[in-house]
């Protein structure tokens, strides 16, 4: 039976980077409140992502593996992120173009305050709860 030259983490191990993170992102957004999120949360993710790094040096990994599992993870999200992208330019371009007031401006013009009721009680059985 062949060993592996890889030590399983420990509990600890697993956990340290995670504590970390919630410690340092805690702590920036009582430090900097709302401005937490121009640079010091993208900080203190890097600073696990090295912590993390280094407990994978202890178990035995090298630098090319735990690269490797970089960038398969990042090529696995890759998609989302990119539809994500796609809906927020999107939603930009309908704002700057004024197009989301006015749905909502003609949106308001068709509730007719004669037709109101009747249209929740045409609408109330098709709803799910």
């Amino acid at each position: 039976m062949t060993e592996s030259r890889y030590r399983r983490p420990s509990l600890l191990d697993a956990l340290l980077p995670i504590v970390v993170l919630v410690v340092l992102l805690a702590s920036a957004v009582y430090l900097y409140g709302d401005s937490a999120s121009s640079g010091p949360n993208q900080i203190a993710l890097l600073i696990c992502a090295g912590l993390a790094s280094l407990i994978a040096f202890k178990n035995g990994l090298t630098w090319r593996e735990i690269e490797t599992a970089m960038i398969k993870g990042i090529s696995v999200a890759l998609g989302a992120v990119l539809i994500l992208l796609s809906v927020g330019a999107l939603i930009g371009t309908w704002r700057l173009a004024g197009i989301v007031p006015s749905l909502i401006y003609f949106g308001l013009e068709l509730m007719n305050p004669a037709l109101f009721l009747s249209l929740i009680h045409i609408s109330e059985p098709t709803r799910p709860y």
